[in-house]
Formats: structure tokens, C-alpha cells, sequence
């Protein structure tokens, strides 16, 4: 851990720079919270761009020395984002990862469907249950799974991301290495929406209540909603309330009506398990992988969005390249239209049957997007 001091070093630019290497603009704000600021930024040293995390209020801090102590301890693994600096002085504390592509409700929002394929929910199924499996083996539960917590990379458009961590919270005593006692009377901690049902009648929350959160966010993946949203309440006491009684009333057998995936084994399983019972994660991720093999799906990773986005690949190259050929074109011949009419008359003629062909193909890839 260093200690760092924040030196702007372009007022007029509202540059500002850290540890003379990492360099973001006050504009470039990625989330706006009154305690925590978050910054896309960039490492000089190496041209990446990178996430800031600052906290000027020394009363707050302990938020972002948590989420480090977290993160410290899964730095070797995929899927997590990786430390490039931890700082705390006395005026501020600094907490520098690489940054992170689009989470997945910025994903599902951006489908013309509002939700995924069938295959696309099943390879994110079996990706965040291993995801999860990895944190639960480091003694964590997330208590907070939602689909604003798992990022794509920002290259690797493969590669789910877990982040998220402020609620996160050991579930073995770090002392004695024994599982946290069960307990009842709990305060709310989660997203209403994705909490599990054990969090609405205010029990102590172990694994079991990520793996019950994943299934609730698969259904999300698979039907773009879910049966609680949308409830109007006075108040988010009653909100709580009226989304409990509806997750009583629909779970699992009307939540898994119509899904045409293993879902309803899921849910069996995972809320049958006991609090301290360790979940067996390879029979819930064979599930969906045997989905995957039943619909003749290969586990290929390329998701929704990867489809997109290298049908607007294609499209650009297309339009790159169709460019240079009239470029040539004009380059050829256009200093020999005064030197033969005929010649170039029967040349352009043709150049804008060809115009003509590049257009028709550039309607077809815009009625695929």
C-alpha cells in the first residue's frame, strides 16, 4: 500500500494526476455516489485505460479498504478485477483496478428483445456459478448479486467479471475457521429485486442465498422480467413486504413456468440446501451444460453481444472497403474522362451499377442489426 496525494496537473483540462502515472478529467465520471467517486482514467505507463476509486471523506474509508482486503485475495484469478494501486493518506484513499467493459443489465437493455437467448443464459449460467463457486471457496458470500455486478471485459468480450464487493462478507470465522452461526431478526441487506427469499424474512445469509439471487437473475436473462417488478409501493418497507409475498407466491413452480431449461432443478436444489451446507456446484453447472448439449449448443462463449458486435465488425469493414474501391476507382479514371467521353461514360455507367450493389448490401446488414 503507498501513500498517495492527488496533484492536478491541468486546471484548465481538469486533468488530474496520480502518483505522476495515472491520469483521469473530472468530466470522466463513470458513477455518481456521494461517498465513493469513480473515475475512467489512464496509465501512462502502459496506455491502459483504468477505473479510480476515491474517497476524500476519512470517516468512509473503510469502504474501500474493504473491497481491497477482498480483491487482494483474488488477484491470481479470472473474472476479478486486478489491483494496479491501493493508496490512503490522511486527506483521501485511492483504489486503481483495470476498467471493465458493460454489465450485463446495460447488456440485456441494449437486446432488441430485452433479453437473452436461450444459450447465452445457459453459457452465463455455468460462467457465474463457477465464478461464484471461486468466491465461496475463498470463505466470501457477495450478498449482493444483481446483473449490475458482473461486467464483460473490456477487450474480451467473453469474460464475465464479479465486482460489487461492499456487502460481501466472510461466512467462516477467520478465527476459529468455523461456519457464522444462523440467525434470525436480520436488517435488509441486498437488491430487493434479486435478494433471496430467506433475506425478506430476515435470516443470517450464507451460500445458499447467492446460488437462490443467481437463479433469480437467470430467469431475468431468459424472460427479460421477473413477477415482483414493477410493484408500486408507498415505501421500500412495503416494497420489501409486497415483493416477499410474491416470491412466496411463485417460487419455484409458476417462476420456472415456461423455461425451457433446467431452472426448476436448480431451484429445487438450492432451496433445499441447509445454511452451512456446502453446495455441490458441479451438479448445479452440469445442469445447464447438459442443456447446452440437449439443444445441440456448443459452450463456445460467444455470447449475445459478441454476435453484435462482430456483425458491426463486419459492417464497418465493409464500408472501409467499399470507400477504397470507389476511391481507386476515381484515382484510375478520372483523369482520362475529358480524354475519351465515351470510354468514361461507359466506365461511370458501370461504377454506378456498382454503387448501386454496394447499396442494396449495405440495407441488408442494417435490417440484420
Amino acid at each position: 500500500m503507498e501513500n498517495t496525494k492527488i496533484i492536478s496537473s491541468n486546471e484548465k483540462s481538469e486533468e488530474v494526476m496520480i502518483s505522476n502515472q495515472f491520469i483521469f478529467k473530472s468530466s470522466d465520471k463513470l458513477k455518481y455516489d456521494p461517498i465513493l467517486q469513480i473515475y475512467k482514467g489512464i496509465n501512462k505507463k502502459t496506455n491502459e485505460e483504468i477505473a479510480i476509486k476515491i474517497i476524500f471523506d476519512n470517516t468512509e474509508f473503510y469502504h474501500l479498504i474493504h473491497e481491497y482486503s477482498i480483491l487482494n485475495n483474488l488477484q491470481n484469478i479470472e473474472n476479478f478485477p486486478k489491483i494496479i494501486l491501493f493508496s490512503q493518506s490522511e486527506e483521501n484513499i485511492i483504489l486503481i483496478t483495470n476498467l471493465l467493459g458493460k454489465n450485463l443489465e446495460q447488456l440485456i437493455k441494449n437486446e432488441p428483445t430485452k433479453h437473452f437467448s436461450l444459450k447465452t443464459t445457459l453459457m452465463l449460467s455455468i460462467q457465474i456459478l463457477k465464478i461464484i463457486q471461486i468466491f465461496h471457496e475463498k470463505n466470501y458470500i457477495h450478498r449482493n448479486i444483481k446483473p449490475e455486478n458482473f461486467l464483460i471485459g473490456l477487450k474480451n468480450l467473453s469474460l464475465i467479471n464479479l465486482i460489487g464487493f461492499n456487502l460481501s462478507h466472510h461466512y467462516i470465522n477467520q478465527k476459529n475457521k468455523i461456519h457464522i452461526p444462523y440467525k434470525e431478526g436480520k436488517s435488509f441487506i441486498g437488491t430487493i429485486r434479486f435478494c433471496s427469499l430467506y433475506t425478506h424474512f430476515g435470516f443470517e445469509q450464507s451460500r445458499r442465498d447467492d446460488l437462490q439471487s443467481i437463479g433469480f437473475m437467470l430467469i431475468y436473462f431468459i424472460k427479460g422480467s421477473l413477477p415482483w417488478m414493477g410493484i408500486k409501493c408507498k415505501n421500500i418497507k412495503e416494497k420489501i413486504m409486497r415483493i416477499k409475498e410474491k416470491k412466496i407466491e411463485v417460487i419455484p413452480q409458476i417462476l420456472c413456468h415456461n423455461v425451457d431449461f433446467s431452472i426448476k432443478s436448480y431451484f429445487d436444489y438450492v432451496l433445499n440446501l441447509k445454511f452451512e451446507e456446502k453446495p455441490n456446484y458441479d451438479f448445479l453447472i452440469n445442469l445447464f451444460l447438459d442443456d447446452l448439449k440437449r439443444n445441440n449448443f456448443e459452450n463456445d462463449l460467444n455470447f449475445d453481444w459478441c454476435y453484435r458486435k462482430s456483425l458491426s465488425n463486419n459492417k464497418e469493414n465493409y464500408n472501409i472497403q467499399s470507400n477504397i474501391n470507389k476511391s481507386n476507382f476515381y484515382n484510375t479514371f478520372g483523369s482520362q474522362v475529358n480524354f475519351s467521353r465515351s470510354i468514361s461514360n461507359n466506365r461511370i455507367k458501370n461504377d454506378n451499377n456498382h454503387y448501386q450493389k454496394d447499396k442494396s448490401v449495405e440495407i441488408s446488414f442494417e435490417q440484420i442489426k
